[in-house]
């Protein structure tokens, strides 16, 4: 997985993939100010082309906090993307 392209639902690329951990993938995003961001694999797709395919934005991506290849709050990231979060009927 590492070292593998990566592309957002609005056909954005990010830079590349550095890590596969905890059921997510991290990836390194930007040019001058590179930050690290994890992506719940719920949310990625492998294609023939053997790129890895997003279905969500790039700008919620971005907007992800940022983690350590190593070390991160998994739920943080869950919670983000939407995932894993209570339901309050009210």
């Amino acid at each position: 997985m590492e070292g593998r392209h990566l592309v957002t639902i609005d056909v954005e690329g990010v830079e590349a993939v550095l890590a596969e951990r905890e059921n997510c993938v991290i990836v390194e995003m930007g040019h001058i100010f590179k930050t690290k961001h994890a992506i719940p694999r719920d949310f990625l797709h492998e294609q023939d082309d053997g790129i890895l395919h997003a279905t969500v934005a790039k700008q919620v991506v971005s907007d992800s906090p940022k983690v350590d290849v190593d070390e991160f709050d998994r739920d943080a990231i869950r919670r983000h993307y939407g995932l894993d979060v209570e339901f309050d009927p009210n």
